[in-house]
């Protein structure tokens, strides 16, 4: 058996349904903008020494400069440094101060964060790993360099092109086909 709502605190009491068929004065699509607009907001992390955000997205067609982000992050605060990583389309924003990083964060975390046209996603960078082995730092430099790590052809994400099939592109050698002659030759050292 249904019971009646409660009159005191429920606010779809009072709504017409009109209201909530058109968007008008909606406690649920309040309730449910109020819960996405809390998922989205970044949480500071719990090591206090970073003071770095990362901004992701970059389209390298928008023009995006450091001149750009920095007129967009001054205003938090000093800026320590601002590193463009073109190869990765993204950039780090280090702030002097964790309180000037955590404004930032706070106003332009999230997808809040539009230059030229181009919005762009910014969060909390993770902290440097500086335990690297020296064996995995020789891997890491010989990677770099192109001498240990075969790089493969593949297509831009999103091209519509498939990456290339050519085993030799991947690093692996084609099987050895013999010829005829040498079909016939080898018979013969058998026999």
């Amino acid at each position: 058996r249904h019971e009646m709502p409660k009159p005191e605190g429920n606010d779809l009491n009072d709504q017409n349904i009109r209201d909530r068929y058109h968007g008008t004065d909606d406690p649920v699509a309040k309730k449910i903008l109020k819960q996405a607009a809390e998922k989205f907001q970044l949480e500071a992390p719990q090591d206090t020494s970073i003071t770095t955000l990362y901004i992701g997205g970059i389209d390298p067609n928008a023009q995006i400069g450091e001149s750009n982000i920095r007129a967009e992050f001054e205003e938090f605060g000093q800026i320590d440094s601002i590193v463009l990583v073109e190869k990765s389309n993204c950039a780090f924003v280090e702030f002097t101060s964790r309180q000037s990083a955590e404004k930032a964060a706070a106003e332009k975390g999230g997808s809040n964060l539009v230059i030229n046209g181009a919005r762009l996603r910014v969060s909390w960078a993770k902290p440097k790993s500086g335990g690297m082995s020296a064996s995995s730092s020789a891997l890491v430099q010989a990677a770099a360099e192109g001498s240990a790590i075969k790089q493969t052809a593949l297509a831009p994400a999103g091209s519509g092109v498939y990456p290339s099939m050519n085993p030799m592109v991947h690093g692996n050698a084609p099987i050895p086909v013999a010829t005829p002659e040498q079909r016939a030759r080898q018979d013969k050292k058998q026999y």
